[in-house]
């Protein structure tokens, strides 16, 4: 298809350029046009570099003025004690977004559309806005925590003492560009 098709490829050399500044308001121009050029010794007027801003894009520097809200729903401890649950995922099932977790009634083994042949019977699965629970980031004071069941990303909530847990974020809105691909659904942090 490309046969006798020939491709040719040049550079176009790069040469440093000077130009000349303006003259000061109020100035006579009536020298000849070499006197107009600056030389090299002459200072540049220290205004020139004023006025333009310059705009940095694809930093991950948190800046306060790019702090985008992001939705939030915080649980306290007190909150977590007075539902009366005995762990911590039946507790955040009550959250709408929450509502397609795995808990160890789900994962024992006897359901078929859990089972899994990796023994993972007993697992307590977050699992945000349904997308499953491998796109659901666990954290545990701000880092990631490990994996619940073997070739998953999936976090066992059990691993987690609830006594411990002072209060517990969930990040519902996605995520994945500042977490990973871990929070594409969302983020949920035990703090």
């Amino acid at each position: 298809m490309l046969t006798g098709t020939a491709l040719c490829l040049g550079t176009a050399g790069a040469e440093a350029q000077t130009v000349p500044a303006p003259p000061p308001p109020g100035a006579a121009s009536n020298g000849s046009a070499s006197d107009q050029q600056p030389s090299a010794s002459t200072p540049v007027a220290p205004n020139a570099a004023e006025g333009n801003d310059i705009v940095v894009t694809g930093s991950r520097i948190a800046r306060a003025e790019f702090a985008a809200p992001n939705p939030i729903t915080a649980f306290t401890a007190a909150a977590i004690q007075q539902s009366g649950n005995t762990n911590i995922t039946n507790f955040l099932q009550r959250v709408p977004a929450l509502t397609g977790s795995r808990d160890s009634t789900q994962t024992s083994g006897g359901n078929a559309v859990y089972s899994n042949p990796f023994g993972a019977a007993g697992l307590n699965e977050l699992n945000l806005r349904n997308l499953g629970t491998n796109r659901t980031l666990v954290l545990v004071n701000g880092r990631r925590h490990v994996a619940g069941e073997a070739n998953s990303a999936a976090v066992d909530i059990n691993s987690i003492p609830t006594d411990l847990i002072e209060r517990v974020d969930v990040l519902t809105g996605g995520a994945s560009a500042v977490y990973g691909a871990d929070g594409v659904s969302g983020v949920v942090n035990f703090i």
